[in-house]
C-alpha cells in the first residue's frame, strides 16, 4: 500500500492544474479463501491522500470478456462470480477540467424521435424529478455516457485503447 502511495505525487507532478487522471487498480483475493481483500481499496485510498487529490467521480469498467478469475474460486470451486470490473478517477482540483463530449454516444431511436418531433414527454417521473416542456429538445451532437464503460480489452485494436 505505501509503495502504491509513492507514485501519487511524481504522477501530480505531472498533472495540469486542473488535471485528473483514472486510476485502474484491479481486485485481489485472501490467499487460500473466497474472500477478497481490501488492499486495493485502501491502496487507493492511500493514493488519493498521499496525492492531496479529490474523488471526482467512480468509473466502473466493465470487461464482460475478462477471463474467469479467480479460478479457483469462480471456475473450480464454483462460489463466486467472476470478477470483471475495476473503477476510480482522481482529479487535482475538486472541479477538474473534464470535456465528455470526447466520449458522447449516439443518441438512442426515442431521443432521435424526440429531436424530430420537437417536443419532450414532459412531466413527473417516479423519482419525484419533473421533466419541463423543453429540456431535452436541442441537439448536442450525442448523450452523454454513464459511468460504466462496457468495453472488451482483447485485441490491439480494441475501443478501449482510443481511451
Amino acid at each position: 500500500m505505501e509503495w502504491f502511495a509513492s507514485f501519487a505525487k511524481p504522477l501530480v507532478q505531472q498533472l495540469s492544474d486542473t488535471g485528473s487522471m483514472i486510476v485502474e487498480l484491479g481486485s485481489a483475493w485472501e490467499k487460500s479463501r473466497p474472500e477478497m481483500t481490501t488492499v486495493p481499496l485502501i491502496s487507493l485510498l492511500g493514493f488519493m491522500d498521499a496525492g492531496n487529490l479529490h474523488l471526482c467521480q467512480q468509473f466502473i469498467w466493465s470487461i464482460p470478456l475478462k477471463l474467469p478469475t479467480p479460478a479457483q474460486w469462480v471456475n473450480i470451486g464454483r462460489v463466486r462470480v467472476k470478477d470483471s470490473f475495476t473503477h476510480i478517477w482522481f482529479g487535482k482540483i475538486p472541479n477538474v477540467k473534464a470535456y465528455y463530449r470526447n466520449v458522447f454516444r449516439e443518441f438512442n431511436q426515442s431521443m432521435k424521435r424526440l429531436l424530430r418531433n420537437g417536443r419532450s414527454n414532459s412531466g413527473w417521473r417516479s423519482y419525484e424529478r419533473a421533466i419541463g416542456d423543453k429540456p431535452f429538445v436541442s441537439n448536442s451532437g450525442g448523450s452523454i455516457p454513464p459511468s460504466v464503460l462496457e468495453m472488451a480489452n482483447t485485441n490491439s485494436s480494441a475501443r478501449y485503447l482510443a481511451f
